[in-house]
């Protein structure tokens, strides 16, 4: 999970300059959903743990969202199933 975060949450904005917000604590699921919330975030980079962490916390925060990018672990069926749930179509 460190290569995926290290990967896809800082070279490719750089690489795509593409603005980004980023919280120091992952854990911090309230933290995050009011930053995406506040940004106006449009794209998500989270392992599907911290991701479903998000969306059960807080969902209506993450409305803005139009892509999902999870990584550095596997994908459950049932956290899929709870994201799909979740997120805006």
């Amino acid at each position: 999970f460190h290569a995926f975060g290290f990967t896809v949450c800082l070279w490719l904005p750089m690489v795509t300059g593409r603005p980004v917000a980023y919280h120091p604590n992952p854990l911090e699921a309230d933290a995050v959903c009011r930053l995406a919330s506040q940004t106006q975030a449009r794209m998500l980079v989270a392992t599907p743990t911290f991701a479903g962490m998000y969306t059960q916390k807080d969902a209506i925060s993450l409305q803005s969202l139009t892509l999902l990018v999870t990584g550095g672990e596997k994908l459950s069926p049932a956290t899929r199933a709870s994201l799909e749930k979740a997120l805006p179509q």
